[in-house]
């Protein structure tokens, strides 16, 4: 436990996605998470640097998928073998962060967990970093669910939104509601009102105030899934083929009432589709974006 920190801090990295939009650098065996896009490591890499720059943080699970299980395992050698959380299928965020917290509660009474997605870009690790420490610490001393309140740029689909409120504790901000992906109407609506925020998937909590939540808005998962894990065995496994595959948003935040957000105040993006590497790397004298090389370009002509 870090000095100050009132509960042991841990990291959950979700790294069990495809990433299909990024198809044909992606496929189902070769998902995001591996791919090398900025720098010579992989997504996931730098996700584990990132858990890591918290402080506090000294401990990290990865939940993925059976199929990416040797390869995570290649990726990240210096990952505990106990601490891959290893799914039979994908089945989203919902079921996947039921899991985690049963079997962290096996070693724990209590923990803060720092939750993040293994495909995002967030260039300024020192800023990350100060923001997780806060979030961590709100966590840890309130039975609130943290989220990190990203400051939209543009009228985007593909994110979730979230309706925020007035100041909270510690800086932070009240969160009224969680939102679905909306159409581009909507999304310029979001964009103009001035207090929506993108829902970047990335949150922190107390271990046993996500557990209550689960049991109060998402009972089959609590029960089938956290206390099974919990209890010890391979217990959990038996009725994982029968989950709902249900982001945590619409098993938990979309219901929760115990929801702060810290805005964000770091660059970020969501590596979902190439739109979102055209963003972040910088195109050469020819305005062509390269993303792995060499590539030779001839008659080519933007669209």
């Amino acid at each position: 436990m870090g000095r100050g920190h009132r509960l042991h801090r841990a990291a959950v990295i979700l790294a069990g996605g495809e990433g299909k939009r990024l198809w044909p650098a992606t496929t189902e065996a070769e998902p995001k998470q591996f791919l090398r896009l900025f720098g010579g490591t992989t997504l996931l890499e730098q996700t584990w640097r990132r858990a890591l720059s918290a402080p506090g943080v000294k401990d990290v699970w990865v939940v993925t998928r059976e199929l990416y299980a040797r390869r995570t395992r290649a990726v990240l050698p210096q990952l505990p073998p106990e601490r891959l959380i290893v799914e039979p299928s994908g089945k989203t965020t919902g079921p996947a962060l039921a899991l985690a917290p049963g079997l962290i509660a096996r070693e724990l009474t209590d923990a803060a967990i720092l939750v993040l997605p293994a495909d995002h870009y967030i260039p300024d690790e020192r800023a990350f970093a100060s923001s997780a420490d806060l979030a961590l610490r709100v966590a840890e001393e309130n039975r609130v669910l943290v989220t990190f309140a990203i400051q939209p740029t543009r009228p985007e689909t593909g994110y979730g939104y979230m309706e925020l409120g007035g100041p909270s504790l510690d800086g932070m901000i009240k969160v009224r509601r969680f939102g679905e992906k909306p159409d581009p109407g909507t999304a310029q609506t979001f964009l103009e009102a001035g207090n929506y925020a993108w829902n970047g998937g990335m949150f922190a909590w107390r271990n046993s105030t996500l557990a209550a939540a689960l049991q109060a808005t998402a009972p089959a998962l609590y029960e089938n899934v956290y206390l099974r894990a919990l209890h010890g065995g391979e217990d959990w496994r038996a009725e994982w083929d029968e989950l709902p595959s249900i982001s945590v948003d619409h098993a938990v935040m979309e219901h929760a009432k115990n929801i702060v957000a810290t805005p964000v105040t770091f660059a970020w993006d969501d590596l979902g589709s190439w739109m979102a590497l055209e963003r972040n790397t910088r195109p050469d004298k020819d305005g062509s974006v390269v993303v792995r090389g060499p590539v030779f370009l001839d008659d080519c002509f933007p669209i």
